[in-house]
């Protein structure tokens, strides 16, 4: 089973910061992917230059369908796969994760030319084994995300709704389009949860309206605000303002489900948005 992301126009996102954009033409990053905020004790990282990763038995299967580059981007560790199809990366035996008690799984990705990414994770059940009738996994699929720039895509564990644990996870499957064809480059690959000052959503003194909204978001809060950040049922970051005022203008975003992060000196506030 999958799920489908199909982002709109992206330009036309207005303040959307997904990545940098580069000119058409341009085949490699020319920058880094952006650095992950999130606190260490909140992630289990298994690639990225912020964190300490754990192990990893290996970021190319045997039978994988793909080429795999270590590379450096201005310094910054980065895998770059070519020739893709799918390959399969893996965490088994003493290296199984257990993230059972993250709420996401993020990973940065970049690419020239693929029209389909497709992100798989794969639990190998309470025995920690292949094959042994309780593997669970699920696959979501992000179609005609914008080339030549970073994308980070933030997904919500329980949006892989086939998989019935995440205490045993074992195997992380990248695929997509043209198949054998496609070029793309990854970091930040970790799981992770809110951290533990995130104020539950009816306790929190911040006040958003209206809600559902068609454009125009008022917000109120005794303390000042210096960051909002919105992400997409998926995942996608869409939305990402410095010192915002008390109004902002949501009316360039697709209608949907958007989880907005609301940050303040002390405190990390989610509120679950409607747009129409």
């Amino acid at each position: 089973t999958g799920l489908n992301a199909n982002p709109e126009d992206e330009e036309a996102l207005g303040n959307v910061v997904i990545g940098d954009e580069q000119d058409p033409g341009v085949d490699e990053p020319l920058e880094p992917a952006p650095d992950p905020t999130e606190d260490a004790e909140n992630v289990i990282s298994m690639f990225s230059d912020v964190y300490e990763d754990v192990e990893v038995d290996t970021w190319r299967t045997s039978w994988s369908a793909a080429q795999l580059e270590d590379i450096e981007i201005q310094g910054n560790a980065t895998k770059k796969y070519t020739m893709l199809d799918f390959v399969g990366i893996e965490t088994t035996g003493a290296n199984l994760i257990d993230a059972s008690e993250m709420e996401y799984f993020h990973i940065d990705v970049w690419t020239p030319n693929m029209d389909v990414i497709r992100v798989k994770l794969v639990d190998f059940g309470a025995d920690g084994e292949f094959g042994g009738g309780d593997d669970t996994e699920h696959e979501i699929i992000f179609e005609n995300l914008a080339k030549g720039e970073w994308h980070s895509l933030q997904i919500p564990l329980e949006e892989f709704e086939g998989l019935a644990s995440t205490s045993n996870l074992a195997q992380l499957i990248l695929s997509g389009t043209p198949v054998g064809q496609g070029t793309l480059y990854v970091d930040n690959v970790y799981y992770s949860k809110m951290p533990t000052n995130v104020v539950e959503v009816e306790k929190s003194a911040i006040r958003i309206f209206p809600n559902p909204t068609e454009g125009v978001l008022n917000i109120e809060s005794e303390k000042e605000i210096s960051r909002i950040t919105a992400f997409n049922n998926v995942g996608q970051m869409v939305l990402n303002i410095d010192n915002p005022s008390s109004t902002i203008d949501l009316s360039q975003l697709p209608g949907g489900l958007y989880f907005l992060q609301i940050e303040s000196e002390t405190e990390l506030t989610v509120k679950r948005l409607m747009v129409k």
